[in-house]
């Protein structure tokens, strides 16, 4: 059984990102998380891509280690 502890640290500094107004220093604020929740986002993509493609060529190797455990 897990025992669930908040991040009361990430708690308040959504609120504090939702409080933002429109100011300019808000707005590119706003802007830099929003970018970087779209890096991310491409990046886990990306990820994801490549893990497919090394399951892919794992499963045409002839010489494969039977003992070795499948990209997850």
């Amino acid at each position: 059984m897990a025992i669930y502890k908040p991040d009361y640290k990430l708690i308040e500094a959504q609120k504090i990102i939702s409080n933002l107004g429109d100011s300019k220093e808000e707005g590119l604020i706003k802007y830099y998380i929003k970018n970087q929740e779209e890096r991310i986002k491409q990046q886990n993509e990306e990820l994801l891509n490549y893990k497919s493609f090394f399951n892919q060529l794992n499963n045409f190797l002839t010489n494969k280690n039977i003992n070795s455990r499948k990209l997850k």
